[in-house]
């Protein structure tokens, strides 16, 4: 168990790694404990403690696309949580990636 930054914990073994929480710092932290992968997430049901966010899931996205390079391997990201976070997420990357549909854009 590596704490890359306060508030995320990642778990790691032979088969997978798994990273709990999801503050912005967690990259930089990711980075420093020479982490390269990561195959899990697991979103956190308390968005926001003590005025700091725990759920920056762009930055653990990216990583996973453009350090890890885990889409162009043919790897798979497991998103763990609520569905309606996951949906979050899902809309989260989509935008970012690719921007708002037009319809978005209006409302």
């Amino acid at each position: 168990m590596i704490q890359p930054s306060l508030g995320s914990r990642l778990y790691e073994d032979e088969d997978s790694a798994i990273l709990f929480g999801q503050p912005p710092e967690v990259l930089k932290g990711l980075l420093l404990h020479g982490i390269d992968n990561f195959d899990t997430l697991v979103l956190p049901d308390i968005k926001k403690k003590n005025g700091s966010l725990t759920n920056s899931l762009e930055f653990s996205l990216y990583f996973f696309l453009f350090v890890s390079k885990g889409l162009a391997q043919g790897r798979r990201l497991n998103l763990v949580g609520e569905r309606t976070d996951i949906s979050h997420a899902l809309r989260l990357l989509r935008i970012t990636l690719f921007g708002p549909t037009r319809e978005e854009l209006e409302s």
